[in-house]
């Protein structure tokens, strides 16, 4: 562990830990239990690794080499003697996890995945392991962003710590605070024995440019003391210095009840250039720790960290504001921010997004900076910063100057000079560009109006240029919604996600498309299409222009480019049959695409009788536009048609003659109301049909007509597998639809058998459907036996078989639609 997190902890002023049973220990081994029980790592190390050396299976050694090792930082050694711990069988559940960061930091993903699933096996209740393990499994989203930042290190850094840098004022040449052990060797301070490195002060730092510091001074005596201070936080509104130190007060030093030497906060204020008496925060305590604070914009509302009671993890983050000249209550931030783990150096921006580092969240390794918006008090989800200001090492103590482009943070990443260096970022957003393209000739669309939003919001607008071109600062991976305008075309919804970084930038295709006017022209009376009739339409809204004409093709089609949501006259002639018209309205919304229109014509045989069929919705009796009507004739092969606008169709047989009409659309359900079979009398003029479609809606019930079984049997018969392959049918050509397969039994019979019968039935029924390529999510089967029936005949009510057959049913129930 590195010095500036033994900033958060405190320090054992004096040994925690007897010595316990010396029995079969060496000289040096009692010795390096003693530096390790004082915290003087770096002491037992030496030694521990001496005695390992004399007796490789000491799993004591092992296990106080291990954390050893952990606690001084150095992620290579910590995976060699956990990995010996786990091999000695002497491995905590907690080692698995700190074995796992160990190898992350190392660059060993998949180990490491396999030790925090390992440990999330071992300690559900911890949520580290789950979060780890997903951030490795979505490792890439970290670099998204990684060609946005430029990166480099401060020049003065020192071959020690320097770290935790903290704004004083932000104007060029401004001054930073920073903490350090790397500087003025000279200032008297004693060695820290965690590491043998020396205590940690306060400097302030001058900026000569935005890279480079001078005058590097450290705050006077009153501020610095023997001890460790820092990290800092400055409010130039007020001229107030608050500071974590470890508590040291009027030349005091302050134990908890066990013996440790905790953090405290501290304030100071500068006056006439000079700094006023130290002042405790007044939730101090002396058993536990709160430091690394940081001020809102005016100075009343502090974010700090605390490993106080009541908090999630090792260490919290917690919010206080001032009233009445006292601080409130301590506010934890909650779930949305705090882990099991260690959340330290927060830093708010703008009163309204907080940035910290953690161990908790998972990440590229070590300690990660993350940033989670802040709004009255609340915090919202925490994001990983990613790359490259994050890396396998440790990311922490981050500061972003107004404008939020550039700042600085705080790493140990390999490279540095000392053993925490600081870095100046500068981030510089990389343009997206969209290009609006005709999605029919694949060419630039100029001109067009392009918004995006994200949620309702709108957050840029312009306009495409010659190359159909326009240029966006969007965030990566991120999910935009893109409103398309252009003259001729509908309006065009699309949703965009942004590119993720590590290929240079991307461009997203914009495609939007002409509406077309598809016509068809065909002979009513024979039922056949006209090729060769001339086609033309005339622009209705545009002052009845003539907006174009054509000959229909072999397939008696002709289609035309027309403006959205304009109203057209139709007219199809040719020589010998009348001529026929039809207004139709273009599409107005790109979801549409075209619109069609089917033009009858012809001459009606002498002994015709007219066929007038209407298409309704069963419910609601409304007609139902563009439903196919299949016909077969006697003898003769199968026709189809489509309704009108009105639902609606008409067609000529002749008399005497008979034919099978059956209505089907997608979207709906045929049943027997769907069909119809005719007879034309001899002498009537015309013959009207209404046929019925039932739509499909969430929560509907549709009762399926031709399912039966053999007696006490659920195997599927052949004639019912023709109507599971209907209800197959409707699946495919609805893939949203999700449906229950319900079986229903008449009331004849024991209960428990009926109930089992239909159970079985109704499992048998849904398993053939899926074994046709229906998802088995999208189909359940479900018994009901006698428990729901349609009529009166329950137990003991005498009935007619007829009223049986009623309740010995199959039905389907629509769970999802859309």
């Amino acid at each position: 562990m590195s010095i500036r997190f033994i900033t958060v902890f405190g320090i054992a002023l004096i040994a925690l830990i007897g010595s316990g049973d010396l029995s079969g220990q060496s000289p040096a081994e009692r010795k390096a239990n003693r530096f390790y029980e004082n915290f003087a790592y770096e002491n037992a190390i030496e030694l521990y690794e001496y005695v390992i050396r004399k007796n490789p299976e000491n799993k004591a050694v092992i296990r106080n080499l291990a954390e050893s090792y952990r606690k001084t930082n150095n992620p290579v050694k910590t995976e060699i003697w956990l990995n010996k711990a786990v091999d000695s069988g002497i491995a905590r559940n907690e080692d698995y996890l700190y074995l796992a960061q160990a190898q992350e930091e190392n660059g060993k993903k998949e180990e490491a995945k396999k030790n925090f699933e390992k440990y999330d096996q071992l300690v559900g209740a911890d949520q580290r392991g789950e979060k780890f393990t997903a951030s490795l499994n979505n490792f890439a989203t970290f670099f998204s962003e990684s060609e946005s930042y430029r990166v480099e290190q401060l020049r003065s850094n020192t071959s020690e710590s320097d770290f935790s840098p903290a704004f004083m004022d932000t104007a060029a040449g401004g001054t930073l605070l920073l903490v350090s052990n790397g500087f003025e060797k000279s200032y008297p301070k004693s060695v820290f024995p965690w590491n043998n490195r020396r205590w940690l002060d306060i400097y302030t730092a001058r900026l000569l440019n935005d890279s480079n510091v001078a005058l590097i001074e450290p705050l006077p005596r009153k501020i610095n003391s023997k001890y460790h201070e820092g990290p800092g936080a400055f409010d130039p509104s007020t001229r107030t210095l608050a500071f974590t130190r470890n508590s040291f007060y009027k030349g005091k030093v302050n134990r908890s009840s066990d013996h440790i030497n905790k953090l405290s906060i501290y304030f100071s204020k500068q006056e006439n250039g000079k700094w006023t008496d130290i002042k405790p925060f007044q939730y101090n305590s002396s058993e536990y720790s709160t430091g690394h604070p940081s001020f809102s914009k005016d100075g009343k509302t502090i974010y700090f960290v605390s490993d106080m009671p009541g908090g999630y993890g090792g260490s919290d983050l917690y919010m206080s504001r001032l009233e009445n000249n006292n601080w409130s209550a301590p506010q934890n931030l909650g779930v949305t921010v705090n882990t099991e783990g260690t959340e330290l150096f927060p830093f708010i921006y703008a009163d309204s997004m907080l940035y910290f580092a953690s161990n908790g969240w998972g990440g590229l390794g070590g300690m990660d900076l993350f940033r989670a918006e802040v709004k009255d008090g609340n915090a919202g989800k925490s994001e990983n910063m990613g790359a490259p200001l994050n890396g396998p090492s440790d990311d922490f103590g981050i500061i972003i100057k107004p404008g939020g482009k550039t700042g600085y943070f705080s790493s140990n990443r390999s490279g540095g000079r000392g053993e925490d260096d600081i870095y100046r970022f500068v981030y510089t957003m990389q343009p997206t560009a969209l290009i609006v393209v005709d999605q029919a000739d694949v060419k630039p669309v100029a001109g067009a109006n392009i918004e995006i939003y994200q949620g309702d919001k709108l957050l840029y607008k312009k306009t495409s240029d010659a190359e159909g071109k326009a240029d966006f600062l969007l965030k990566p991976c991120q999910k935009f919604q893109v409103v398309s305008t252009a003259e001729g075309y509908p309006n065009r919804i699309q949703e965009i996600e942004s590119h993720c970084g590590g290929s240079g930038k991307a461009d997203i295709r914009i495609l939007m498309k002409k509406p077309k006017l598809y016509v068809e022209v065909f002979d009513k009376y024979k039922n056949k299409v006209i090729p060769g009739a001339m086609v033309s339409i005339i622009d209705i809204t545009n002052g009845n222009t003539e907006a174009g004409s054509a000959q229909t093709d072999e397939k008696g089609a002709v289609g035309f480019t027309v403006q959205p949501c304009h109203d057209y006259k139709i007219t199809a002639t040719k020589a010998g049959l009348p001529e026929v018209s039809q207004n139709k309205k273009a599409p107005c919304t790109e979801k549409e695409e075209s619109a069609s229109a089917r033009l009858g014509t012809g001459v009606a045989p002498i002994n015709g009788v007219k066929i007038k069929i209407t298409v309704v919705d069963e419910q609601t009796g409304n007609a139902v536009a563009n439903a196919k009507i299949r016909m077969i004739t006697k003898g003769g092969e199968p026709v189809n048609f489509m309704t009108d606008d009105a639902g609606f169709y008409e067609t000529i047989l002749t008399e005497n003659s008979s034919a099978f009409m059956e209505s089907s659309k997608i979207g709906y359900f045929t049943t027997s109301k769907s069909k119809t079979d005719l007879t034309v009398p001899k002498g009537e003029k015309s013959v009207t049909k209404t046929l019925k479609l039932l739509k499909l809606r969430e929560g509907g019930t549709i009762a399926l007509e031709g399912i039966f079984y053999d007696l006490k049997k659920s195997d599927i018969r052949p004639d019912a597998a023709k109507v599971l392959d209907y209800v197959l049918q409707v699946m495919q050509e609805n893939p949203a639809m999700v449906i229950e397969l319900g079986s229903h039994s008449d009331a004849r019979g024991d209960a428990g058998a009926n109930m089992k019968l239909s159970e079985e039935r109704a499992q048998s029924a849904a398993a053939y459907i899926i074994s046709q390529g229906v998802d088995s999510k999208r189909i359940t089967g479900k018994g009901y036996g006698e428990t729901v029936l349609k009529n009166k005949c329950k137990d003991g009510v005498k009935c007619a078989d007829k009223l049986h057959q009623e309740n010995r049913r199959t039905e389907i129930k629509i769970v999802d639609f859309e």
